[in-house]
């Protein structure tokens, strides 16, 4: 972090820079879009164990991709400069995330819901993502907003809202635990898994695909 790498890299063809390998590359001191790389790069400096944006990320497994996503606004922490990675996301907290993400373009009509009031916080956010496919309701009319979101639902909704098909249920059988995976929701994790937007930690072969899913994840 003391040695500035005083690098310009731009003008590349598909992204500037694109690290395909599973090691983190870091950038101290060189001039780089973030909107223009791909892969694991950390634009703090900072090797695993570092300085995070976020009094609690320091060392932390998803500190390089939070860092990163704080730096495109997609993702912010609390007022006491925490990130709070191990807590669950509610679905209108997801919900916000999805529409910061993307952001996604209207695909359905507005819905209401009976417990999202036009004052409330996450009500834009939640309209943005449903009116685009990422999020449904439920059969009573609730959206239910301060409700966590299990994992399997977090990637059902990606999977809906980014169009993907149904993937092979062969994708599934990388899973130690693919049993636990309800039924309804079998395609869209296989499309999920081949198009390797699912992070399972410390275990990759373990989906626990009904547990919550927490802001790190």
């Amino acid at each position: 972090a003391e040695s500035a790498g005083n690098n310009t890299v731009q003008g590349n063809r598909q992204y500037d820079l694109h690290n395909t390998t599973n090691d983190t590359l870091y950038s101290v001191g060189n001039r780089l879009d973030p909107n223009r790389v791909l892969g694991k790069i950390a634009f703090s400096g900072s090797p695993a164990g570092g300085t995070s944006a976020f009094r609690d990320m320091s060392g932390h497994w998803a500190q390089v991709y939070i860092d990163a996503l704080a730096q495109r606004n997609v993702i912010s922490g609390f007022p006491d400069g925490s990130f709070r990675p191990g807590e669950s996301v509610t679905r209108a907290q997801f919900a916000a995330i999805v529409s910061k993400a993307f952001p996604p373009s209207a695909r359905q009509a507005r819905l209401n819901f009976r417990d999202v009031s036009s004052t409330f916080w996450g009500y834009q956010a939640i309209q943005t993502s449903v009116q685009a496919g990422f999020m449904k309701g439920y059969p009573e009319g609730e959206f239910r907003p301060n409700q966590s979101i299990p994992r399997v639902e977090a990637l059902v909704a990606l999977a809906s809202g980014l169009g993907f098909a149904n993937g092979s249920q062969q994708f599934l059988a990388k899973y130690q635990d693919a049993n636990q995976i309800p039924a309804w929701a079998t395609g869209a994790i296989a499309a999920a898994t081949q198009r390797k937007i699912v992070v399972n930690y410390p275990n990759l072969a373990q989906l626990t695909p009904n547990r919550n899913a927490s802001r790190a994840e």
